[in-house]
């Protein structure tokens, strides 16, 4: 239930996450939500807290968190709770997010940690030595059934994380998607991306 998004910076990951929550999600009747950590603080759950407005050192605003993620019995479908650009992987996010992990198995959401450090992103997945976390699936080059108990398991391994090659035609449609039509496409050059 707990899953790494990687992909470098400016690839349009929030605004995948945040096309997945307003349509995908809203269109099948499940609850997700998407939390970035913009507010003050030294670690990532400390900004997280700052921006819910509430003190971090009670860990009383993760708990009703992650009570509210919990799926209902009368829910067809398993909540989404995206933690958005995971970027900083202290000793403290890290121990936070191995609670996170843990409540998502218990309760039944899941988690998608969103980030663009491939170090992070490493991290992320061996806690638990890469048991619960795993890469979110076609963002990984492996198989995602490898890693532990399988031959060649290595806790120390790093992921060999895919990154997105934005084609002309592929730019091309999210234009026309979000600005509309226009007579000449010349402007989206190699390397360009939609964000």
């Amino acid at each position: 239930n707990a899953y790494v998004f990687f992909e470098r910076k400016s690839q349009g990951k929030s605004s995948a996450a945040r096309y997945f929550c307003r349509k995908n999600c809203k269109k099948s009747g499940c609850r997700s939500l998407l939390i970035g950590a913009s507010g003050n603080g030294e670690t990532y759950f400390q900004r997280v807290a700052a921006d819910l407005g509430v003190e971090y050192t009670s860990h009383s605003w993760a708990r009703c968190l992650v009570a509210a993620m919990k799926k209902s019995p009368k829910e067809e479908f398993s909540p989404f709770l995206f933690l958005d650009e995971f970027n900083e992987g202290t000793k403290q996010d890290l121990q936070d997010l191995n609670k996170f992990m843990r409540a998502s198995q218990n309760l039944g959401f899941y988690l998608i940690v969103v980030t663009s450090e491939t170090e992070i992103a490493d991290n992320v997945m061996k806690l638990n030595a890469w048991g619960k976390m795993r890469p979110l699936k076609y963002i990984h080059n492996g198989p995602i059934e490898n890693l532990r108990g399988q031959p060649g398991y290595d806790e120390n391994k790093s992921a060999d994380w895919k990154q997105i090659d934005w084609t002309h035609e592929q730019l091309k449609n999210v234009v026309i998607i979000h600005e509309g039509e226009f007579d000449d496409y010349s402007f989206i050059t190699p390397g360009l991306t939609p964000t």
